[in-house]
């Protein structure tokens, strides 16, 4: 049995272990870390070939949400790292894991008022 956590980097952002072999009902632990430090979420993305990206486990910033109960996650911020936990692991999670982690984006709006070029709005 092979899960796969390529070693996947993304602008040397985001890097995970190689594959992982393993035997049915044994845990697996898959590492991902990465260099951004403002980050909000992470997301384990599980992909079975021939089929699209399904998400197994996704945190925002220590809270985890899980697709499966034997999957979890922990969050590791001061070392900018994460962790996907598989308990006895079965023949359907053979697949390629990633990681993806959401950096913190503020969007400023600015709204820009001109003002008309008749400064007595009509009045003289």
């Amino acid at each position: 049995m092979s899960l796969n956590a390529p070693d996947v980097q993304s602008d040397a952002q985001v890097s995970q272990d190689p594959n992982i072999h393993t035997t049915e009902d044994q845990d697996v632990t898959l590492r991902c870390t990465h260099k951004i430090s403002n980050y909000d979420a992470i997301i384990w993305y599980k992909h079975i070939p021939g089929l699209g990206l399904e998400i197994s486990v996704h945190g925002f910033t220590s809270m985890t949400s899980i697709q499966n109960p034997r999957y979890s996650m922990t969050i590791e911020r001061s070392s900018l790292s994460t962790e996907l936990h598989i308990q006895k692991v079965k023949g359907g999670d053979t697949a390629v894991y990633y990681c993806a982690v959401r950096d913190t984006v503020i969007l400023i709006h600015r709204n820009t008022v001109q003002e008309s070029d008749n400064h007595n709005n009509g009045y003289n």
